[in-house]
């Protein structure tokens, strides 16, 4: 990777600075090379308060200085964004990395008529804002084998991102893309399960929340999979039994099925 390279980032909200802040920390791209800005331009300070980047005023300023450009704006907001960037110098030389969902690298390829970078599609989630995404990357077939291996090194302290084909991307969004909200709700109603079951609400909240932090962390710690460690909670005629066979009687296979596929249909029609 080029030690000179530039690196852009339109849009520094929430996960715009999350995954700018990862690239910096992969040291792989120096400060002084990274060029940023927004609509809103005290949201650079996401940026600026923990890094000396270079703010600048417009997109069309981070394009013609930065050889790789994240595209990080609302999926509402893309066409109108990427039409103005016609007539900009160089444009194909450019690798774009966009973070929205539901627009398709043919999409992108579409807003930016003709001539086309090269494009890229991340599918973060919100765990990036504390280095510990679980998503994918995706490729258009012009981008090299190098170029690959550079974005990876780019945003591999983002988390975990996989390398897919562009049309498991809608599955991904509703796995790791849309999964914390669920994995959120459970603990919600989990925690009201509690307080119904006789324990007070801070107590309630915190033993629910140390409980999955704690299973997700003796999971990634062992090498068992979770169906072998809830065989191993689950006493014959147990409180564990009985618990999971309420979650059978009500059909919880069904309605995490349909969940995580309603998501993704949901994912697909975005695109449409």
């Amino acid at each position: 990777m080029d030690p000179e390279l530039k690196v852009g980032f339109i849009g520094t909200g929430n996960m715009g600075a999350a995954i700018a802040k990862a690239v910096l920390k992969s040291r792989k791209v120096l400060p002084q090379n990274v060029y940023v800005t927004d609509k809103v331009p005290s949201k650079t300070e996401n940026i600026t308060r923990d890094y000396p980047v270079i703010t600048v005023n417009s997109a069309a300023e981070v394009i013609e200085t930065a050889a790789v450009i994240f595209l990080c704006v609302k999926p509402q907001d893309m066409e109108k964004t990427v039409s103005s960037f016609s007539g900009i110098s160089e444009l194909k030389n450019k690798i774009f990395i966009s973070i929205a969902a539901g627009i398709t690298i043919q999409n992108l390829a579409d807003f930016f008529k003709d001539p086309v970078p090269k494009l890229v599609r991340i599918m973060p989630n919100t765990p990036a804002l504390i280095n510990r995404a679980a998503g994918a990357i995706s490729f258009a077939a012009d981008i090299t084998e190098e170029q690959k291996q550079d974005i990876m090194e780019l945003t591999k302290e983002t988390g975990t991102l996989f390398t897919v084909t562009e049309d498991k991307i809608d599955a991904v969004t509703a796995v790791s893309g849309s999964g914390p909200a669920f994995l959120y709700e459970y603990i919600i109603q989990m925690s009201k399960a509690a307080r119904q079951a006789g324990l007070d609400e801070d107590i309630a909240v915190k033993l629910v929340e140390e409980t999955v932090s704690g299973a997700v962390e003796l999971l990634k710690s062992q090498n068992k999979n979770a169906r072998t460690l809830r065989d191993m909670v689950t006493s014959p005629g147990g409180t564990t039994e009985a618990g999971l066979a309420s979650l059978d009687k009500n059909h919880f296979a069904a309605i995490i099925n349909d969940c995580i596929q309603a998501a993704a249909k949901r994912s697909v029609e975005l695109k449409k």
